[in-house]
């Protein structure tokens, strides 16, 4: 008989176990990929364009809710475990229109946490919206995920390699 009763995971003195958040924004889509499925409503992963974006109030108090219980569960962590990591996707985050006002708020309402944890906000994104959009979004993000879509047309192609590169250059 074994005397073990918990089996917990031993942190890298020199790394960070974060608490990890999904803000699922939208589902919808600019891609209609032959890999992605019908979405959460026909539970699988995918995107819905039948269905219109969350307003932003909802986003943002799913987000200030989140942010909440976060704090709430950081109170018990060690100083130097205390960490989230935002998953910020959907379908296609960055096809909201009104994703810069989301990103923004999200930076408004992470400062009055930001001297109790820390924030890493990842964006997954197939990179496809327009420079202006990209430039005031990165303001707002730690980390990006891109995904390139090889079955896409030319035209959102280019608009990966145009953001790639744009990201690159400034290194945002």
């Amino acid at each position: 008989m074994s005397d073990i009763h918990t089996i917990e995971p031993q942190p890298i003195p020199k790394h960070k176990m974060a608490f990890l958040m999904d803000w699922l924004i939208t589902l919808k889509c600019n891609y209609d990929c032959g890999y992605c499925g019908p979405g959460v409503n026909g539970f699988q992963p995918g995107h819905d364009n039948s269905i219109p974006h969350p307003d932003a109030d909802v986003c943002e108090k799913m987000l200030s809710q989140g942010f909440e219980y976060v704090d709430a569960y950081m109170e018990k962590k060690r100083p130097n475990m205390r960490a989230l990591n935002l998953n910020i996707y959907g379908g296609e985050a960055l096809y909201r229109g009104d994703i810069e006002y989301l990103m923004d708020r999200s930076s408004e309402l992470y400062a009055k946490y930001k001297d109790r944890w820390s924030l890493q906000r990842i964006l997954t994104t197939n990179a496809s919206s327009d420079l202006e959009k990209w430039k005031n979004v990165t303001d707002h993000v730690e980390y990006v995920q891109f995904s390139f879509h090889t079955d896409g047309p030319p035209k959102l192609q280019d608009n990966f390699f145009r953001t790639i590169e744009y990201h690159h250059s400034t290194k945002k």
